[in-house]
């Protein structure tokens, strides 16, 4: 959907290695979404056993130790809460929110927050308050329970000598945190853990600590491990365009590569408000962006190679596998509802009951398990614009994902009988991004589409979809 807000994104790995997405919208309401073994959950929101009181304008999320995640929210009124999860299972319920997670509440009012695991697994955390000042505190000790450290502004040999107003962080390859700040002028200072010692020294802050000074002003940073630990950073300018730079090898004391807006063949042609990264299972990095029209989009390594290019941007559209053998029509149309909005009340049964003018196919879906109409299918659940009985060209891919509406194909089968999927991503090198209720998700070449998908199917009929 459009209209997510421009601050609140962020990602983080659950304990078993599942990504849970987070964003918030419009009114400041946090929404969530996480991998399931098909694909990804509807937003949910609430995702904590009860709705937060308060309205938020920034995330941040790291694991604790025992891998364990913790969770925070900047409110609109500085307040810092959190919640985190109350076992190291993946599953476990979250914590209620607190604003009273450190022994002594922050003496300042927050903008922006965020935080990062030290060497030893400890955590350590900082925010902007409302002047720019950069506040921390961390865990006292290794367990995952104990105390946090007292609130203090000069946690670095010098304090900074600059305002800021946004700040990342991120592990080196050997451990160590490389710390990030942006300016009032959009200058983006650095610092870093002087060695692996945990309660190492930081270094003194520097605006050179890449070869090149940057081509740009800067307005929000982030930064992930590569598959090979070697980290990349990335910059949103002050004009929405996405700039990166990496380790140059994966000694932690190597040189960055220069900046470039090339780090992806498939060029932003929107304007980016926010981007944050987060590593796969699998060790690939997937980036998640909110774009000037609130649309959420994505990108992710195409192999487990560091070095492997990324993917054509494509939307963020969680599809559910289909419930019946038959259902393909009902998860791909209840997939754009929940798509367009997050809080679509339809499910496939509920659809299937709409569409077959039944009241009993959630309870007793046998019967209710036939083959569908998309056209007619998108139309009751609000989405459906127009069809064409043809393939289309991969340019109306990309313009169609580039305009945030996924489009619905039907693919038909040499062997007989037909399959509904939807596309949601186009763009350069040829290739698509496929969800499918029955086979997941696909990486694919438009030509594989057309005239071979999963093997056998050819491209008939296209749906096109609104909000």
């Amino acid at each position: 959907m459009a209209g997510w807000a421009s601050q609140g994104l962020t990602a983080a790995q659950l304990s078993d290695g599942r990504i849970q997405l987070w964003a918030t919208d419009a009114s400041g309401r946090i929404w969530s979404n996480w991998q399931i073994q098909f694909d990804w959950i509807y937003w949910q929101s609430p995702w904590t056993p009860s709705l937060p009181t308060f309205h938020t304008q920034s995330l941040a999320v790291a694991p604790l130790s025992d891998k364990r995640l913790q969770f925070w929210a900047v409110d609109t009124a500085g307040t810092i809460w959190s919640c985190w999860k109350s076992s190291t299972n993946a599953n476990a319920t979250w914590t209620p929110w607190a604003s009273q997670w450190t022994a002594q509440p922050p003496p300042f009012k927050s903008a922006q927050a965020a935080a990062a695991p030290l060497s030893d697994g400890r955590l350590q955390f900082w925010a902007v308050d409302t002047s720019g000042k950069i506040w921390s505190c961390w865990k006292s000790a290794t367990s995952s329970s104990s105390a946090w450290t007292p609130w203090v502004s000069q946690w670095t040999p010098q304090p900074p000598p600059f305002t800021a107003t946004e700040v990342a962080a991120a592990p080196l390859s050997d451990g160590r945190l490389q710390f990030w700040a942006v300016d009032t002028t959009g200058k983006i200072w650095s610092c870093w853990k002087s060695n692996t010692n945990a309660s190492s020294a930081w270094t003194a802050w520097t605006s050179q600590w890449t070869a090149q000074p940057p081509p740009f002003n800067a307005r929000q940073v982030a930064a992930a491990q590569l598959s090979d630990k070697r980290l990349q950073f990335w910059a949103v300018d002050t004009a929405g365009k996405l700039w990166s730079c990496w380790k140059s090898s994966t000694n932690s004391s190597s040189a960055w590569t220069p900046w470039t807006q090339a780090w992806i063949a498939d060029t932003p042609t929107f304007v980016t408000r926010t981007l944050w990264p987060a590593k796969l299972s699998d060790g690939r990095l997937q980036v998640w962006l909110i774009d000037s029209q609130g649309e959420i989009r994505t990108t992710f390594k195409t192999t487990t190679d560091s070095n492997a290019p990324w993917s054509n941007w494509s939307l963020a559209f969680a599809m559910m596998r289909q419930e019946q053998t038959n259902w393909c029509w009902a998860g791909c149309s209840v997939g754009t509802s929940h798509f367009y909005n997050q809080a679509s009340a339809w499910t496939q049964c509920s659809l299937a009951n709409a569409e077959l003018n039944k009241t009993t196919c959630c309870q007793d879906p046998g019967p209710c398990n036939v083959y569908g109409f998309l056209n007619t299918a998108l139309q009751t659940v609000g989405n459906f614009d127009h069809m064409t009985y043809s393939a289309e060209a991969d340019a109306t891919i990309t313009a169609q994902a580039q305009a945030g509406q996924p489009l619905g194909v039907r693919v038909a089968w040499s062997g007989g009988g037909a399959h509904f999927i939807m596309v949601v991503g186009g763009g350069p090198n040829n290739m698509v991004y496929v969800k499918d209720p029955w086979y997941g998700a696909s990486y694919i070449t438009y030509n594989t589409l057309k005239n071979s998908y999963q093997g056998s199917g050819s491209w008939t009929h296209s749906y096109f979809t609104k909000q």
